[in-house]
């Protein structure tokens, strides 16, 4: 088990220690290869964690042993530091792309509409209030912008009867231009 042991500390020490300043800058410059080194970290922490654990069974009475482990698991310690670390900066690397890939986007946000997918409604008990808005609309007589509010609490089924409204085909001749603006309670129109 230390032969192991010593393979897998001499493997790591080699991948950590071994490199020159200059080619550990150039190593984190490719990132395939830091890809595939991290990987190569990542499979060799268990078996790190493993001869520590025996070794830790076996109560090891060698000071030069424990002393070799102690700095063995030190080392798995300051692996495993690196493998976070790198896995923060990468989610980090991979939200700022995502934040600039919506900041930049043209494509127009689309937002879910508020009707049922196949677009019939069943309506039931409001057909008085549905008349009244469909009478109220008809019979003004305006060269603005009209608008026509519907207030209530929430679930009441106020945008329903205006999807209803909006979408009755008799109203289709009072006015040249049409729109359906849903407005939500976080808007903020500055």
């Amino acid at each position: 088990m230390a032969f192991i042991g010593e393979a897998t500390l001499s493997k790591l020490s080699d991948l950590l220690l071994g490199k020159s300043i200059d080619a550990v800058l150039n190593f984190v410059a490719d990132h395939k290869q830091l890809y595939d080194q991290l990987k190569e970290w990542k499979s060799i922490l268990p078996d790190i964690k493993a001869v520590l654990n025996h070794a830790e069974e076996k109560q090891i009475k060698d000071e030069g042993v424990k002393s070799w482990l102690e700095d063995l698991q030190y080392l798995a310690y300051d692996a495993d530091d690196i493998l976070d670390d790198f896995a923060y900066e990468q989610l980090r690397l991979n939200l700022h792309k995502t934040q600039a890939q919506v900041s930049t986007s043209k494509k127009p946000t689309r937002l879910q509409p508020t009707s049922v997918v196949d677009g019939t409604v069943e309506y039931v008990g409001r057909d008085n209030e549905k008349q009244e808005m469909l009478d109220l609309l008809k019979t003004i007589n305006s060269d603005g912008v009209c608008v026509l509010t519907i207030v209530g609490m929430g679930g009441m089924g106020k945008t329903t009867l205006a999807q209803l409204v909006y979408k009755d085909a008799c109203l289709k001749e009072y006015f040249d231009h049409r729109a359906w603006i849903c407005v939500s309670e976080d808007f903020d129109a500055v």
